[in-house]
């Protein structure tokens, strides 16, 4: 509240270029698409980062291995134009810009208030570390693994 109040108040003295001035102060975190279509700011610590070795999200992000990162829906900011969305499956809906075509993230209907994006688009990458792997039982045979990380033969976490 105190935060929208100032935002309120700066943008009233500076015109429209208040966000770049206020935000940065309080974010931990910021992505966007390729083309900057998309862009978001986040106030929170991610409470999942993980990579994950399903088909679904080999499909969503065209990559051998998925890494992504949870927020609360409740911490993460939107500026630009919304994500085109579709489901992948039907209790998934993944998020992609229309313009560049980025896959961005997804949500999940059965982990309310999460939203869930994948590293690329963060701009502080280094931040955000990788906690286990999901879904090995999906994992390319190809694809070495050579870190002490938790495995999970599918989901980590209930649904």
């Amino acid at each position: 509240m105190f935060i929208e109040v100032l935002q309120l108040g700066v943008q009233s003295l500076f015109g429209s270029n208040w966000i770049d001035m206020t935000e940065d102060i309080v974010s931990i975190n910021s992505g966007r698409c390729r083309c900057g279509k998309y862009r978001f700011r986040v106030f929170g610590e991610p409470f999942w980062v993980s990579y994950c070795h399903c088909s679904d999200c080999r499909k969503a992000t065209g990559a051998p291995v998925a890494v992504f990162a949870g927020f609360k829906s409740d911490e993460v900011k939107l500026f630009g134009e919304k994500a085109t969305t579709y489901k992948s499956i039907p209790e998934v809906k993944r998020l992609f810009c229309s313009r560049c075509g980025t896959p961005i993230g997804y949500q999940d209907a059965r982990l309310p208030g999460e939203i869930y994006y994948y590293i690329g688009v963060l701009e502080e990458q280094s931040k955000v570390v990788p906690q286990l792997h999901a879904w090995i039982s999906e994992r390319l045979d190809w694809l070495s693994i050579a870190d002490d990380l938790p495995r999970y033969q599918h989901f980590s976490r209930p649904r």
